[in-house]
């Protein structure tokens, strides 16, 4: 009878990097909340139930007040792609921020970054109900033909995986990750910001 004797390795993954920093997050929050209530910060074409500083004049990573965060998002990324085996030194110093608050029932369809390096998000406010996101399987030829599953815990077969918004909980990933921020259920908003590093 032949015997298997075969080793499953894993190529081409895609890194995310995650980690807390509730000190920063709970430092900003205040901060957030009175910019995100000013009418300015209405952007109904890019976030239809919620609040948000794209596309509006506050430039929050030029701003004073957010150097701490803006240095820090900065440091974040240098570290990431040290980790994952590159150099710190090929990232330029340009960050780029936006503050969201999402309401109940908001939510913010799929979509990838671009003219950047890296993307991520930093959770200020994270109530319950508050919307997870999904991130999406960033290899389109493996759409072409589904095997069926066997093992749905085995993550060689998952085609979503979902990150849970908590104060201070940060994740950074590769501008390629596609992702959606799904359905917010919470009653109160759901407050982050969001960077690129270029």
């Amino acid at each position: 009878m032949n015997q298997i004797n075969m080793t499953v390795e894993k190529y081409f993954p895609t890194p995310m990097g995650f980690g807390y920093n509730v000190e920063l997050a709970q430092k900003y929050l205040p901060l957030v909340q009175e910019m995100l209530s000013n009418p300015k910060s209405y952007n109904p074409s890019f976030f239809p139930n919620g609040r948000t500083t794209h596309h509006t004049e506050f430039e929050i990573a030029k701003m004073p007040e957010f150097k701490e965060m803006r240095d820090w998002i900065y440091e974040l990324g240098s570290e990431f792609m040290h980790q994952c085996g590159f150099r710190r030194d090929s990232l330029k110093n340009e960050v780029f921020m936006i503050a969201n608050a999402l309401n109940y029932g908001g939510f913010h369809k799929s979509h990838t970054h671009f003219d950047c390096t890296l993307s991520g998000v930093i959770y200020l406010n994270a109530p319950e109900g508050s919307s997870a996101v999904e991130f999406e399987d960033p290899i389109d030829a493996r759409k072409m033909s589904k095997y069926p599953i066997e093992d749905p815990n085995n993550p060689l077969t998952w085609e979503f995986i979902y990150t849970q918004p908590q104060v201070g909980l940060y994740n950074i990933w590769p501008l390629w990750f596609r992702h959606m921020v799904l359905q917010n259920e919470s009653t109160e908003p759901r407050i982050a910001v969001a960077f690129n590093i270029g």
